[in-house]
C-alpha cells in the first residue's frame, strides 16, 4: 500500500483501505445529490479501498460502468482463500468518476472500490488488471495497512495549556469532580426492521439474500421498479456454491457466487436470479 504498482495498461496506488459496516452512496437520481448510508448485510462487512488510478494504455477508460471503453478488473482475497468482486454501481460512491466518464491515456483519477466479505474474514490482498491488456492475470497488492476504521481526514492541533499563576489558588483536578449517584437514562436507537416482501432494499444488497420477520427467504432485485425491492427467493445454498455458466441440476436453486449473489439453475447452467 501507498506505493505505485504497475501492470499492463494501468498503474494503481492504494492510498488507504479500511473496513466499515456502512458506506455513503448517492441516490440513483444523481442530480438530487442525496447521499444516504448503505448498511452491509448482517453477517458481512464492507472493505473500502481508496486508490489513485493512472491510465497507461493508449485508449480511454470507463472505470465505473465499462460501457464506453476499457476498464479495470479488481478483486480482493481473504484469509479464507476466497475472492470477492466489487459491489455494483460504484459510480454512486461519492468522489468516483461518473458512469461513462472517460479517463484519457496518461491521466489519473481517484477511484474508490467497495467489496463485501463475511464478518469473520480478513481481506489480505487487492488484485487488478486492465480489461483488455491484462490477459486475465491479476497483479496483487498486499493490504498491509488495512484498518478497522476510516482514516482521519484532518490533523488535530494540541490545545495549549494555560500558564499557572502562582498567586491563584489551584483548582481541583477534573477527575475529583463529584459525580451524582442518580441513574442516568440513555436512549437506545431501535433495531432496524427486518426486510419485508415488496419493501425497498439498498443498492448494496442487490442479488443478496435475507430473511423476513416470518423467516421466509427474500432476495433484493430490480423487479420492474425504479429502486430495488425484496422479493421471495429460494433458500441460499451458501457463498461459493455456484459460478456463472457452471453446470447444475435442474432441481438446484439458491446457489451463490463468490460474492454471495443469488443464482438459479436454468438449462443445466447457473445464471443470476431470480
Amino acid at each position: 500500500m501507498n506505493s505505485a504498482v504497475s501492470a499492463d495498461g494501468v498503474t494503481i496506488t492504494i492510498n488507504s483501505a479500511f473496513t466499515t459496516g456502512s458506506i455513503d452512496m448517492e441516490s440513483l437520481d444523481r442530480p438530487s445529490g442525496d447521499i444516504q448510508p448503505e448498511m452491509s448485510r448482517e453477517d458481512g462487512i464492507f472493505v473500502v479501498v481508496e486508490t489513485t488510478i493512472k491510465n497507461e494504455s493508449g485508449a480511454d477508460m470507463d472505470l465505473t460502468c465499462a460501457a464506453t471503453g476499457s476498464t479495470v478488473y479488481t478483486e480482493i482475497s481473504t484469509d479464507q482463500e476466497a475472492v470477492y468482486q466489487p459491489i455494483r454501481d460504484l459510480f454512486l460512491i461519492p468522489g468516483n468518476p461518473e458512469c461513462n466518464h472517460h479517463l484519457g491515456s496518461g491521466f489519473d483519477a481517484p477511484m474508490t472500490w467497495v467489496f463485501q466479505i463475511p464478518q469473520d474474514a480478513t481481506a489480505e490482498q487487492f488484485g487488478f488488471s486492465h480489461s483488455e491488456l491484462g490477459a486475465g492475470k491479476l497483479t496483487w497488492i498486499a493490504l498491509n495497512d488495512l484498518s478497522n476504521s476510516k482514516p482521519a481526514t484532518g490533523i488535530t492541533t494540541p490545545r495549549e495549556e494555560t500558564p499557572i499563576d502562582p498567586s491563584t489558588p489551584l483548582q481541583a483536578p477534573a477527575q475529583e469532580t463529584v459525580i451524582s449517584q442518580n441513574t442516568v437514562e440513555t436512549s437506545v436507537a431501535p433495531a432496524p426492521a427486518a426486510p419485508a416482501y415488496g419493501a425497498s432494499c439498498p443498492v448494496s444488497m442487490l442479488q443478496q439474500p435475507s430473511q423476513a420477520a416470518d423467516g421466509s427467504n427474500l432476495v433484493c432485485i430490480y423487479a420492474g421498479t425504479p429502486n430495488p425491492i425484496w422479493v421471495y427467493g429460494p433458500e441460499p445454498l451458501g457463498v461459493g456454491t455456484a459460478t456463472p455458466g457452471g453446470t447444475c441440476e435442474g432441481y438446484e436453486a439458491g446457489g451463490q457466487d463468490a460474492s454471495g449473489n443469488m443464482m438459479m439453475c436454468s438449462g443445466g447452467q447457473w445464471v443470476y436470479g431470480p
